[in-house]
């Protein structure tokens, strides 16, 4: 086999040229996207070869000198006589195959020997890939059948994004009303108060009224409220009301007494001895002790209706207006 030819094609895969001295020189080309008529031709790499091209390139003598082990000098006589048959051999009118990059032909006409580069060599470039691209002509009559299609997809696309947006504003709302919901579960409720577990009972009575006085129907009620509300502090001294207390002052308690005007209850005996200080000793306030708490009392009677008249004889009423009546 021709030595020479054999490393034309292997140095041709790698270099951009490769001098042939005594036959030309090829080179890889590469030429730019272009318009041919209509169609736009894309970027694309091919081989040409220049005959009787002289140059000083040692390129093909060195790597045949690396390959037969020998000095340049003995490849450049090896180059020469592989020149001298590729020569003898156009001149008989058969081509030289240059491996798997093409093949050198004759052409008289031409002036000499021209290179056809092969498919298989042509693929192995790295822009053989790149195809042409359709003429605008041809790309014409079916734009309209693009357009429709065009036009389908858009159709189709806005039905997705308006389903789209209308499941989102659904699970928005329905997020929205989560929340409330959860918000409004952790806000404090508003009910009704508990009965209150004691043992005895309480029942408002208004002492601006003249109504008869209530009668005890049921034994387990304890404690009867006379006023509006509890009363857990003291109030404001009236001058008058205490001009009036001062004429019928309230005995002590005699141990008959089941039923006490209270004033006040507190926490402790201490607490109930110093409530009572602030009073005069006219007023002969006492201390009841009932579990665990402490009421001050001003009269005391053996009935609910006796009490009463005492509180309201007394002005007791109207010194102290959150007073209630219990029975101990």
């Amino acid at each position: 086999m021709n030595t020479t030819i054999r490393h034309i094609s292997h140095l041709l895969r790698e270099c951009d040229t490769v001098a042939v001295p005594g036959l030309g020189v090829f080179r890889r080309c590469y030429s730019s996207a272009r318009f041919e008529g209509e169609a736009l031709l894309p970027p694309s790499e091919h081989v040409v070869f220049v005959h009787g091209c002289d140059s000083d390139d040692n390129l093909l003598a060195v790597s045949l000198a690396r390959s037969l082990a020998c000095s340049v000098e003995t490849s450049r006589g090896r180059i020469a006589d592989d020149v001298a048959e590729i020569k003898n051999r156009l001149e008989a009118g058969l081509d030289v195959v240059v491996g798997d990059c093409g093949v050198l032909s004759a052409a008289p006409a031409l002036g000499g020997i021209v290179f056809e580069e092969s498919s298989r060599f042509k693929k192995a470039n790295a822009l053989s890939w790149l195809a042409p691209v359709e003429p605008l002509a041809v790309a014409s009559a079916g734009s309209e059948i693009a357009d429709e299609g065009v036009e389908r997809h858009e159709k189709q696309r806005n039905v997705f994004m308006q389903s789209l947006q209308r499941t989102a504003s659904s699970a928005a709302a329905i997020a929205l009303l989560a929340l409330i919901a959860f918000v409004a579960s952790q806000l404090p409720r508003k009910s009704a108060s508990e009965p209150q577990m004691a043992t005895f009972g309480i029942e408002r009575i208004d002492f601006q009224s003249q109504s008869a006085p209530v009668e005890q129907s049921a034994p387990d009620k304890a404690l009867l409220l006379i006023l509006n509300t509890p009363a857990d502090g003291m109030s404001v001294v009236d001058p008058e009301a205490e001009r009036q207390r001062k004429a019928a002052v309230a005995e002590p308690a005699p141990d008959s007494d089941r039923y006490f005007l209270v004033v006040a209850s507190l926490a402790s005996d201490s607490e109930a001895r110093k409530f009572i200080s602030a009073y005069p000793d006219s007023l002969r306030l006492g201390v009841l002790e009932t579990e665990g708490r402490y009421r001050v009392y001003a009269a005391s009677g053996e009935s609910f209706a006796s009490t009463k008249a005492v509180a309201d004889r007394t002005g007791l009423t109207k010194r102290f207006p959150t007073a209630w009546i219990c029975r101990n």
